[in-house]
């Protein structure tokens, strides 16, 4: 592992700079430790780390939990490593132990809390059970019996799975020349067992940073785990950082620290690791700290939000005179959706965001994709009946099914149901496939879905048109890349304009009004998404966000 080289005689600041932050990195490669625990802040640079500590090695494997940083490595680091999400590499090595192809669905755990409910009259969070690792819960047998049924694993149950059979036998954990994990303060107590069991048998370096922990409340993570290893409770393993924020203009860096030391003289973040977060100079981020030396701050009404957002990136275009893209963050879907479309109408045309909600919830899709494929799939006529089924109905159909678990679904249900939802499966097929539909058929589908031939048309001849029309707003902002998100899914995204959208205390803040650690982290991961100049948008008159004032207003444009 080859350590990286400066030579110089007379060094300038930026030199100077290079020559600081190389140290750092070759603090890590030098280290013989086979642990490694790296701290590396917003923008830090734990790519090019990642690809110094891979160089020279054929057999690696990467591991992320977030698709979009998974989809970023996996392109970063082509060639020289496997890079997986967990899921997905759970889901593959548990169908090497098997030896059979492993069936996700990733609703799975919904689906059996459902039928807990039916059969048992109880209720149970069985992702919380896996997160936790309560393996002697009674109920995970209930649980892993009407997997079997249904034969799927969830995303957390494959895991879980895996992670039992390594544990049973450790001579099937795989080994490497080097195991990299991304991410890891927000990792849970299922997934730090994985990581743990590949500790035992290859050499392993974990990065994360406990400031941008996200995701306590949705998947059980705990930055407790980077903070162990980090510190004095896990001395096996050798704790580095990397300091130098290359991302982030320095007026951001800057305020990150406000954040950061105000928040901890409040009584905030005291399980916090302790590591410094530098600006890194070189000569055309020094230029954009002279162009854009402040964060933009406007109290603005909800309907001004999109307006303000427009006059901005104007005013941005003609300083910076050159391409750049923009990243708006907002606190939740509904908010996201809302500025994207007032955007679309102010004529910008290349957004992107989630049209509609991720859903959570089970749906006809669902189904149909699995019945497609296979039409006697228990889990895709569980759903069918779950969605056109009384409740009664289908209370009493899930019981029968419990009676006897040789007996497939699609033999209780009625005949004639089951003939007709064939047909609907058969018609989406056909549609998929771009093959003719009976009319009939046709419009029995779209009702199915929910969705109005007359709004398809509607909206294809609007397209058209407006393809022969010359589009509205300003010809020179109308192609800038805009992408609009929320505070979690912004996570690993960065761009040279960031809009915090909707910066009040009743979205930003948990409970409306005070201050918790979750929002700090949440208002840091957002702030430093920014390359070049940010903003942020509050909708609430004549008072300032909670957090907004844990900055020093020399750092505020007040606009």
């Amino acid at each position: 592992m080859g350590t990286v080289r400066i030579e110089s005689k007379d060094l300038d600041k930026y030199e100077q700079a290079e020559l600081e932050r190389i140290k750092f990195v070759n603090e890590i490669l030098s280290s013989t430790a086979r642990k490694k625990v790296v701290v590396a802040g917003p923008g830090t640079g734990e790519t090019f780390l990642f690809k110094k500590v891979l160089s020279g090695k054929t057999k690696t494997l990467t591991l992320s939990f977030v698709n979009s940083l998974v989809d970023d490595l996996s392109l970063e680091l082509y060639g020289i490593s496997e890079v997986r999400t967990l899921h997905s590499f759970g889901r593959s090595e548990l169908s090497k132990l098997l030896r059979n192809d492993v069936n996700i669905y990733s609703k799975l755990s919904t689906i059996i809390r459902e039928d807990f409910k039916i059969l048992v009259g109880g209720d149970t969070d069985f992702d919380i059970l896996f997160h936790e690792r309560l393996d002697d819960d009674a109920n995970l047998k209930f649980y892993e019996t009407r997997r079997q049924y249904y034969d799927y694993y969830g995303f957390t149950d494959v895991i879980h799975a895996t992670v039992k059979a390594f544990e049973a036998d450790k001579n099937k954990v795989p080994t490497y020349e080097q195991v990299l994990i991304d991410e890891f303060q927000d990792f849970n107590k299922l997934e730090v067992s994985m990581i743990d069991l590949f500790a035992e048998k290859s050499p392993i370096l974990l990065t994360g940073d406990d400031d941008q922990a996200l995701y306590e409340f949705l998947k059980n993570a705990s930055a407790d785990h980077i903070r162990f290893r980090h510190g004095e409770k896990m001395p096996d393993y050798a704790a580095f950082s990397l300091p130098f924020c290359s991302r982030c203009p320095e007026v951001v860096v800057e305020a990150t620290n406000d954040l950061i030391n105000n928040a901890k003289q409040n009584g905030f973040l005291k399980e916090r690791i302790k590591k410094p977060y530098i600006y890194f100079p070189n000569i055309d981020k020094d230029k954009i700290g002279n162009q854009f030396p402040s964060i933009g701050f406007s109290n603005k009404f909800a309907t001004q939000v999109p307006w303000f957002i427009e006059k901005c990136i104007g005013e941005t275009a003609n300083a910076l005179k050159n391409k750049f893209d923009v990243l708006i963050i907002t606190s939740n879907n509904n908010q996201v959706r809302a500025i994207a479309k007032e955007l679309i109408k102010r004529g910008f045309r290349n957004l992107d965001y989630p049209e509609k909600r991720k859903d959570r919830e089970v749906n006809f899709l669902d189904a149909f994709d699995i019945l497609i494929e296979k039409k006697e799939d228990n889990l895709g006529w569980r759903i069918i009946a779950s969605l056109l089924f009384s409740p009664k109905d289908f209370s009493a159909l899930i019981k029968e099914s419990s009676e006897d678990l040789s007996k497939k679904l699609f033999e209780i249900l009625p005949s004639e149901f089951t003939k007709g939802v064939l047909e609907t499966a058969k018609a989406v097929k056909y549609i998929l496939n771009e093959k003719s539909v009976s009319p009939d058929l046709l419009a029995s589908t779209f009702e199915h879905f929910g969705i109005s031939p007359d709004k398809i048309s509607s909206d294809y001849l609007c397209e058209k048109f407006h393809a022969l029309n010359s589009p509205s707003g300003n010809p020179g902002l109308r192609n800038i890349p805009i992408k609009v998100t929320t505070i979690q899914s912004s996570k690993g995204l960065s761009a040279d304009v960031v809009f915090i959208a909707n910066f009040d205390d009743r979205y930003f803040l948990r409970d409306g009004s005070t201050i918790t650690d979750q929002d700090i982290c949440n208002f840091l991961v957002a702030l430093t998404r920014t390359k070049k100049k940010a903003f942020l948008i509050s909708t609430v008159d004549k008072k300032n966000p909670s957090l907004l004032r844990l900055i020093s207003e020399k750092r505020i444009q007040f606009i």
